[in-house]
């Protein structure tokens, strides 16, 4: 349903910003070996990616792929968040997923935006971002 859900909403306007490890990167590779799955884990991102090839090029929709490591999974739903905290030698299943809400003076949403925003930047830019 996922695909269908955003190719409907991207129909209506929804932007959406969906951002992959690079499979070939060496950050990926070591996760693989710390996650104890080793090069398992670029099955499990192929499958992901193939999953959701019918969203890309769609307007309204970008995926890009980056090289950074991967510290947290974060998807986005307008003021609301879910991050998956990722912990060495767990695979992201295994992982405890904090639920944020957009709050009047609270921090912890927008620091982990500030993050995606820093790893969609540095995927963007040929240089990479300070971090902060």
């Amino acid at each position: 349903e996922l695909v269908r859900r955003m190719l409907n909403r991207a129909a209506d306007g929804v932007q959406f910003r969906v951002l992959f490890g690079t499979p070939t990167a060496d950050t990926v590779r070591k996760r693989g070996m710390e996650e104890g799955i080793g090069d398992n884990i670029l099955g499990r991102m192929e499958l992901a990616l193939r999953h959701l090839r019918g969203v890309f090029d769609v307007p309204g929709i970008q995926v890009r792929a980056h090289d950074t490591t991967l510290y947290n999974s974060i998807f986005r739903f307008d003021e609301e968040m879910l991050v998956g905290m990722h912990a060495y030698g767990a695979t992201d299943v295994q992982s405890p997923v904090l639920h944020l809400k957009c709050a009047e003076g609270g921090r912890l949403f927008d620091y982990y935006l500030a993050s995606f925003e820093l790893v969609w930047l540095y995927r963007e830019s040929a240089q990479r971002p300070r971090p902060r």
